[in-house]
């Protein structure tokens, strides 16, 4: 409690997951707009005038579109992708999705070690060293996989690794 800047980051990742759970309530009520359809063919209120959503390309082949940018006083605050839809519902809705992931892979992960830990704990002796070898294997592999990665990655260069000047 006393790490001001411990709690300035809890205040600001419990707000991003309350903004990030309130998604579908943004795209309803706010934006006004489903996030998953395209909406080329949509308008939105800018400066009391009606706007594309999405509009075509004035000069070279006239190929493609150009999706309208950030607007604070209509519902696409952040803009519009190239297919017309919120940006903002879209970026919500991922950080939802993200937490999704994120909690049932903890709880999964969780679950497991649990009960790879009562097994080792009940059976003791030769079960308990095999599952710590194991998890010692599986602890280690991340860290040779960077080196290998970063090994290649480095080595394999035109010039291969240098040092210095």
């Amino acid at each position: 409690m006393r790490n001001r800047l411990a709690m300035a980051s809890l205040g600001l990742f419990l707000l991003i997951i309350v903004v990030s759970l309130l998604a579908p309530f943004y795209a309803n009520h706010i934006a006004k707009t489903d996030p998953f359809s395209s909406n080329l063919t949509g308008t939105t209120n800018v400066n009391g005038k009606e706007v594309e959503v999405v509009q075509e390309t004035q000069g070279g082949l006239g190929l493609g579109v150009i999706p309208i940018g950030p607007t604070w006083q209509s519902n696409y605050f952040i803009g519009a992708d190239n297919q017309g839809r919120d940006v903002m519902a879209r970026v919500l809705y991922g950080g939802r999705t993200s937490l999704q992931i994120g909690i049932a892979s903890a709880l999964i992960c969780t679950l497991i070690a649990l009960v790879l830990a009562l097994l080792a704990g009940f059976f003791r002796g030769w079960t308990d060293s095999v599952l710590s070898r194991i998890m010692d294997l599986i602890w280690a592999l991340p860290v040779y996989l960077l080196a290998i990665s970063l090994a290649t990655v480095l080595l394999t260069k035109a010039g291969g690794l240098k040092w210095g000047p």
